[in-house]
């Protein structure tokens, strides 16, 4: 886990007045320490504490074929597949060429078939913070035309601005890798492909 800088830190300074002393907060950006959740200032009656912005890293290529294959993916000619490292629910919408979604609403569309989900439901059993998804079309069963990748945060449990995912296109053996953020409540569009 890394911070995020800036960090700000909220400075409570001594003022005087008529009715007495009073405390002002004052705001003042300060670098963030390596790995260091929360700071206390010096102890001269100043106090200054720092609030921690965690970040999770996506997983590596090599490690989300390894969470795939431990999960039991499947593929055939189309396979699509999420990676993500906190315990937030991601999840994994490709709009196949027939116009209709592949995702957790709708785990079979198209010819397409959603057969991994992490972290969905509520928080228990099955929660973990080596999310992955995967969406596959079998072999001979992948439809003509273009494919929309995007992806959906649908619970967050990590208080994270935003969560790093990475994506993993396997197109009939052609492997890319692509990476990007999506904020609590938001959707990202992140990649397009034609088939064949």
């Amino acid at each position: 886990m890394r911070l995020a800088a800036p960090v700000i830190a909220i400075v409570f300074a001594g003022v005087a007045c008529a009715d007495g002393p009073m405390d002002l907060p004052i705001a003042k950006p300060l670098p963030a320490p390596p790995n260091l959740p929360l700071a206390q200032g010096p102890s001269s009656g100043t106090v200054v504490w720092q609030a921690a912005v965690p970040s999770a890293a996506a997983p590596s290529a090599a490690a989300l074929e390894e969470r795939l294959a431990a999960l039991g993916s499947q593929g055939g000619d189309i396979q699509v597949s999420l990676g993500w490292n906190t315990r937030d629910d991601l999840d994994l919408v490709v709009v196949a060429p027939c116009g209709r979604k592949v995702w957790y609403r709708e785990k079979r569309a198209c010819n397409g078939v959603l057969d991994v989900d992490s972290n969905l439901g509520a928080l228990g059993a099955g929660i973990t913070d080596e999310g992955a998804e995967n969406i596959f079309w079998a072999a001979g069963a992948g439809q003509r035309g273009e494919y929309r990748i995007r992806v959906l945060h649908m619970q967050d449990r990590s208080d994270l601005s935003r969560v790093e995912f990475g994506i993993r296109i396997n197109r009939g053996g052609r492997i890319e890798f692509h990476s990007g953020s999506v904020a609590p409540d938001a959707e990202v569009d992140v990649a397009r492909f034609n088939w064949p």
